[in-house]
């Protein structure tokens, strides 16, 4: 059930906002015309009478994930990715929709694309983002640019020469692109613990593209694995994955305030993989743990670190995977506010400097957006996978036992 209250308050036990998500408890959300209107530790002065009201629980900002592949599907299940692989255009666009249907419904209010062949991302985000009261918003990045017959055959036709990059990020950007994906690289060995692929293009090439993209107003999201030298010579907007990166780079990251989105879940998952051998096993465990230690040095650092999923990678679901990689990142070292507001502020900055229209949040003045949870997020992780109710787009969506009062007390009331 969706609505679009004029007036909505909630008397909670408590709310977290903004990059430290420090708490406050207890807390008054009074939201009008989907603009935040009131949050304070102390009720609103008076209230319309038309005011839907609520009582406990918590509240948190959206989250966002910043590195999905809307096309794919995260099943282990071989022959299923393989189907929906297949599936015609038509069937491929309603999957898409339905995922980012139960995207909105957890609370999670943009999506960054990472590429897909068929544009489908790019045909889901001019239907999506007509509906943000329905659907997550679908930032995308459309056909990637990588060197053609290097990795990236399944995202693409891939190019020759920078000069054939700009075309193609230019057709992208006509066809609705957000942002830019290039592959600087390839993938992590498989054999050889912190071999990774060769560089796509030189470092000359690498400048031209990323300069042509931002000719274009493309963010670049860059996919690089290695040193990353040459890849922040480059002047990325983000840098995806980031698996063997030295502390030089992490510094350098950090200093320039670089985003990076490392995307720990996708290569773990390869552990359930039935097809791995023992021996590929051991390599997998030593690049994750090497790749948790590269995220908690960075973290240290300052790195400004953001959650994405890389869902629709084998074993990453959509949605859910987002809520897995913050645990992944709490266990690398994050503290839980961290490891949280890697998606509710990292990730979701990331996303409104694209989106066309505002995502929200909890700063009064602005457009609404959060999660009402029956539990302190922070304390409570799990507690984000079964959310009360969402308020996004405009439209305020209770679970149907939530929109019922708990109890008769009125905003004011709380005990604690």
């Amino acid at each position: 059930m969706t609505a679009v209250p004029k007036n909505l308050c909630l008397a909670l036990d408590g709310a977290r906002a903004g990059p430290g998500l420090a708490p406050l408890s207890p807390a008054w959300l009074w939201v009008r015309h989907g603009v935040v209107e009131h949050l304070a530790g102390c009720p609103p002065p008076e209230l319309p009478q038309n005011t839907i009201q609520r009582h406990g629980g918590w509240v948190v900002e959206p989250l966002a994930d910043a590195h999905v592949h809307l096309f794919l599907d995260g099943s282990r299940n071989r022959l299923l990715r393989a189907d929906i692989a297949a599936l015609p255009r038509e069937a491929a666009l309603e999957r898409i929709l339905t995922v980012l249907e139960a995207c909105r419904n957890l609370g999670i209010a943009a999506v960054r694309d990472g590429g897909d062949p068929h544009g489908l991302a790019l045909e889901a985000a001019a239907l999506a983002n007509r509906h943000p009261d329905r659907y997550a918003v679908v930032l995308a990045a459309g056909e990637p640019v990588f060197r053609r017959g290097m990795y990236g055959g399944f995202l693409g036709q891939g190019v020759e020469t920078a000069r054939d990059a700009a075309r193609l990020l230019d057709q992208n950007r006509r066809r609705g692109a957000t942002h830019a994906k290039v592959l600087a690289t390839g993938l992590n060995s498989l054999d050889v613990p912190g071999q990774v692929g060769p560089a796509q293009f030189a470092p000359s090439e690498l400048q031209a593209i990323t300069a042509a993209a931002r000719g274009l107003n493309l963010p670049v999201m860059v996919h690089a694995n290695g040193p990353l030298e040459q890849v922040l010579a480059s002047a990325p907007a983000t840098v995806e994955h980031g698996f063997g990166c030295r502390p030089s780079d992490l510094q350098q990251m950090a200093n320039r305030r670089i985003p990076w989105v490392p995307t720990l879940g996708a290569w773990a998952e390869l552990l359930h993989d039935p097809g791995l051998t023992k021996s590929r096993g051991r390599v997998v465990r030593e690049t994750d743990r090497n790749h948790r230690r590269e995220v908690r040095v960075g973290h240290t650092l300052g790195v400004p670190l953001a959650a994405g999923s890389d869902a629709g990678t084998q074993g990453v679901a959509h949605g859910e995977g987002l809520l897995r990689e913050l645990g992944r990142l709490a266990a690398a070292g994050l503290s839980p506010e961290a490891a949280l507001a890697s998606a509710t502020h990292a990730a979701r900055i990331l996303c409104q400097e694209e989106s066309p229209r505002p995502l929200g949040g909890l700063l009064p003045g602005q457009p609404a957006g959060f999660i009402w949870l029956a539990q302190d997020p922070v304390a409570h992780p799990c507690t984000l996978e079964h959310p009360r109710g969402v308020f996004l787009g405009g439209a305020w969506s209770p679970r149907e036992r939530a929109d019922a009062e708990p109890d008769g007390r009125t905003p004011g009331s709380i005990a604690h």
